[in-house]
């Protein structure tokens, strides 16, 4: 590689673990069986020193199939690789030690610095994967990312490409990125990681939905990305602590970040000196933050706030909050007072201010 036979890497495991003994019952490491110099990826500056090494494999996906081997894919080798639970290399999937032969004229296993490699179907065959075709503004080698689906007859060592999935702005995402296939619908759906959007297709690659989460213009700068973006159709949010309800110029909002359930708010008040909450008023939630003007009646002394789901249950209680102070006659009377004191004050300085320019001037005139 025209460097020193001596240098540092950065080298890529994984392991398994039992999570109820913390008993390890897997491990491999990518620098026991391939090479730095097998890499796609370049730097000029990596491997010299220790806080600079050479990133050669970088894995970022791990799949276990029934008969108990590990499918991996390693961004910088191009590879996915099948280990058996020995540990040994069962066969290669793209880069310099592919073992396939390709039946679509190169489409099937031309994917680069790729993501998110799965089995889709073992007995068919079937796997997906999100290939990138970037690692930075040095390393681009495609207009436009892409999902990729594929079908591989092991025994023969043969790959097909089935389908693919391109962004409807044709995003290039130069790292991060995921590709889930949804059961109930057969669709495909998709995170363009580094890039914040994500697309839903139908199997055969037609676009059916797209939308982003970040403006689309600083896609290429990466300030709001998504390692992987999933969907899920029944999935709930519960979280563990309570709504937020807050008082504010004689209004209480209220919102529950990551609550899913929440169909509406109900206002609840304490008389003063009585602990026994009673329902005063009921909003629908529409959106993420609602509010509610509060009565003018002065004995109210806390307030709290309780999120409903469809059927009309309580899912939580915001905390109690104490009623703000009413205002007296005297605090109304010295605010009066200040502002008059702004005022007068603000129009002697207004005064005095155009008596010097008329002197100034007099005196230009006089000389």
């Amino acid at each position: 590689m025209g460097r020193p036979v001596h240098g540092w890497i950065a080298d890529s495991v994984f392991q398994e673990i039992d999570i109820a003994t913390g008993e390890l019952l897997f491990e491999w490491r990518a620098s026991q069986h391939y090479e730095a110099i097998e890499s796609y990826m370049t730097h000029p500056l990596a491997g010299y020193i220790s806080a600079i090494p050479f990133d050669f494999f970088h894995i970022n996906s791990v799949d276990k199939d029934s008969q108990g081997n590990y499918l991996i894919s390693s961004r910088h080798m191009h590879t996915i690789t099948c280990i058996s639970p020995t540990g040994e290399i069962l066969w290669i999937l793209g880069g310099r030690r592919n073992e396939f032969k390709d039946l679509s004229n190169g489409k099937a296993i031309n994917f680069k610095w790729q993501h998110d490699a799965r089995w889709l179907s073992e007995d068919d065959g079937i796997l997906t994967l999100f290939d990138n075709r970037e690692a930075g503004p040095l390393h681009i080698d495609g207009p436009y990312s892409q999902g990729m689906m594929l079908q591989l007859d092991v025994s023969n060592r043969t790959a097909t490409l089935l389908h693919t999935y391109v962004s409807l702005q044709q995003t290039r995402a130069p790292s991060q990125g995921s590709l889930q296939f949804l059961l109930e619908t057969e669709h495909v759906f998709i995170g363009w990681g580094h890039s914040a959007a994500y697309s839903e297709f139908a199997t055969n690659g037609t676009l059916l939905c797209e939308s982003h989460f970040g403006a689309s213009w600083l896609y290429f700068w990466g300030r709001v990305v998504s390692y992987r973006a999933f969907k899920k159709i029944d999935w709930v949010g519960r979280p563990e602590y309570p709504p937020a309800a807050k008082i504010h110029d004689g209004r209480l909002y209220v919102s529950w970040n990551g609550a899913t359930e929440v169909v509406e708010w109900v206002l609840e008040a304490a008389l003063e000196g009585d602990d026994e909450f009673n329902e005063i008023d009921v909003v629908e939630k529409k959106s993420f933050e609602e509010s509610f003007l509060l009565p003018s009646v002065l004995s109210y002394s806390q307030y709290r706030v309780a999120a409903l789901d469809r059927s009309g249950q309580v899912l939580g209680y915001s905390e109690v909050i104490e009623n703000e102070p009413p205002t007296t006659l005297i605090n109304l009377l010295v605010t009066v007072c200040v502002w008059m004191g702004f005022i007068v004050g603000g129009w002697q300085c207004s005064t005095r201010v155009m008596c010097r320019k008329s002197t100034r001037v007099g005196w230009n005139k006089n000389w």
